[in-house]
């Protein structure tokens, strides 16, 4: 059977506690950079569509509706 030295089991932990903090680092600068970067609109109105940038798209500020319009087009038509 092993015996440790308090020295030796001290390191360890140390290391132990170390490595716990890097990989929790990782993880947190991780979400970090794969955030959203667009907000989603509350109120009603057009924005750019999500999937055509040369077109605007009605939100009625609950969902995207089928309403599209030119990204060129005066506001109320």
């Amino acid at each position: 059977m092993t015996t440790y030295d308090l020295g030796v089991l001290t390191a360890d932990i140390v290391m132990l506690a170390l490595l716990a903090g890097v990989v929790a680092g990782i993880v947190f600068l991780a979400k970090v950079a794969f955030k959203p970067t667009g907000l989603s609109p509350t109120d009603a109105d057009w924005y750019p569509d999500p999937d055509n940038p040369e077109l605007l798209r009605y939100f009625d500020g609950e969902s995207w509706t089928e309403a599209t319009r030119p990204l060129a087009a005066p506001p109320g038509s």
